[in-house]
């Protein structure tokens, strides 16, 4: 992939208490500015050959399994959010890397919001980090057996 990134549809659908999330790799002409429903597969320079998602991506998929479309997670529930999925061992990018530069370049929907630290986490470790944290979500006796299949596309990036 030329430009080292790939736009992910995020899809959700409810049947009783089974939530699925269906992903699907879109074109940039298919994505708007700010498109809530949107996160980036991206390979950043100087973080290995492994495709990753952002923490800030990883949350926005959060947001579209368990909210409502016109609300967001508080600031509380997102720093409780990073602190559950830190365990997946992220790569952290700080200010004035090489990789934090790139994207802090890309056009929206970025995967960051500001030029701060940012934590990296390999592609492959998003349904563990979309699971850790639903599992905070569901009352306690609730079946969560349908997260085995939850991610039902995988839009790794070419290289």
């Amino acid at each position: 992939m030329r430009d080292r990134r790939r736009f992910v549809r995020l899809m959700r659908k409810q049947q009783g208490s089974s939530i699925r999330l269906r992903m699907i790799a879109v074109s940039t002409q298919e994505v708007e500015r700010d498109d809530r429903n949107v996160i980036n597969c991206m390979l950043p320079p100087h973080c290995g050959d492994e495709p990753s998602v952002s923490s800030v991506d990883i949350i926005k998929a959060l947001e579209v399994l368990v909210n409502p479309p016109d609300r967001r997670l508080s600031i509380e529930e997102k720093n409780r959010v990073r602190r559950n999925i830190d365990t997946l061992r992220p790569t952290t990018l700080k200010k004035g890397d090489e990789g934090l530069n790139w994207i802090m370049r890309l056009r929206s929907p970025r995967p960051v919001t500001i030029a701060k630290d940012v934590k990296v986490f390999k592609w492959t470790s998003l349904e563990a980090a979309l699971v850790k944290v639903m599992k905070k979500y569901v009352s306690p006796g609730s079946r969560i057996a349908c997260w085995r299949a939850v991610l039902t596309a995988n839009p790794v990036l070419s290289k």
